[in-house]
């Protein structure tokens, strides 16, 4: 099966990709040069998402790829709206569904504010902000920026976040973060923004996550592949 991997962004395509790898599976990388999708903590309401979506899945279909997946949750919201070519589309929805099935979990899903909002519509998962927790919520959406900021990605959205580039101001948020979180009772959280496992596994690799348990759709999406015998 030739597996394609849209990356919008190259360092967190770089984990995405390496998960897939290193679960034994041969990828064709496809960076794609795509517009922000989230403004600040709203969702781009600019058609050019769209169309650059619309153009990498076309260079994936030119290479007869079997299956894509996209290395960003958020960007899977402007699938509905372009043509996928026939590819098989999988999505990190799909592998979370699975792996909450099996284990009859219901962690809490951390991403963008854009993403947030449209899992609350359907409440198809548990979130920060369908608990009440907004603050928290607004810190993980500034630590994606902040990953951002510092692993030299696209931050033309971000607004105003003071020192966005600085690692220290980062780490020292991302530990605010999951210390709140430890606390709060839950089947684990769902590192649902690629950003989010890079600060956890390159940046807060020291920090005691204790018995909160840390769920990576990148992981799921690699044994769901090796089950599909791809």
């Amino acid at each position: 099966m030739r597996i394609s991997v849209v990356e919008p962004d190259v360092a967190s395509g770089d984990l995405f990709t390496s998960e897939l790898v290193g679960g034994g599976h041969q990828v064709k990388r496809c960076i794609a040069n795509i517009v922000p999708r989230v403004l600040g903590d709203k969702i781009n309401p600019s058609d050019q998402v769209s169309k650059d979506l619309q153009e990498v899945i076309d260079s994936c279909a030119a290479i007869k790829a079997d299956t894509m997946v996209i290395a960003c949750n958020t960007l899977q919201l402007w699938l509905p709206r372009v043509n996928t070519r026939g590819l098989k589309v999988l999505t990190t929805f799909e592998v979370v569904d699975n792996y909450i099935k099996e284990t009859k979990t219901n962690p809490i899903w951390l991403g963008t504010w854009p993403l947030v909002r449209e899992i609350d519509k359907t409440r198809r998962y548990k979130t920060l902000s369908s608990m009440g927790e907004t603050d928290l919520q607004n810190l993980v959406q500034e630590l994606i920026w902040r990953v951002k900021g510092v692993e030299g990605s696209d931050i033309s959205g971000a607004g105003e976040i003071e020192l966005i580039k600085d690692e220290k101001k980062m780490v020292e948020r991302g530990t605010s973060l999951f210390d709140c979180l430890k606390v709060i009772k839950c089947d684990g959280v769902v590192l649902g923004c690629t950003e989010l496992p890079i600060l956890v596994d390159k940046y807060l690799k020291d920090y005691d996550f204790g018995e909160l348990i840390l769920i990576n759709p990148a992981k799921l999406m690699a044994e769901n592949l090796k089950g599909s015998g791809s």
